[in-house]
């Protein structure tokens, strides 16, 4: 119970007023229901949007990581191994790290712009 305005009010056990208590009861409803709609009608829901990077890091990331680990052909032209590939693939795997996992220590600067830049110029050589 608290008083407000001289009369006493029910609250529930976070503080909420009743009537505050359902009225946020009802738009977590509505959005929930909303964010469904538009998973629904475009495969993802406004949410994604709000934070695109992260939302594309958190595709990539466990996508990178099977890429490396299955077995390849080949790698993009202009590189001279299969070693110097996987090392690519490694930075690229630490920087989406770094966006998705925000306890994951940012220990390379460099490695980290690195892998995006590596990213923007062989994401067109990530097939096998």
């Amino acid at each position: 119970m608290i008083v407000r305005d001289g009369n006493y009010h029910e609250v529930d056990e976070n503080g909420l007023l009743a009537q505050d208590a359902s009225h946020t009861q009802w738009y977590c409803l509505k959005r929930w229901f909303r964010f469904r709609w538009q998973k629904f009608r475009w495969g993802f829901d406004e949410r994604e949007l709000w934070n695109l990077n992260s939302a594309i890091s958190r595709f990539a990331l466990p996508r990178l990581k099977r890429f490396k680990t299955m077995e390849r052909t080949g790698y993009p032209a202009g590189l001279d191994s299969m070693d110097a590939w996987n090392d690519i693939i490694d930075d690229m795997i630490y920087a989406f790290e770094v966006e998705v996992d925000s306890d994951t220590e940012l220990d390379e600067t460099a490695r980290y712009y690195r892998g995006h830049a590596h990213f923007r110029k062989y994401w067109l050589g990530l097939w096998d």
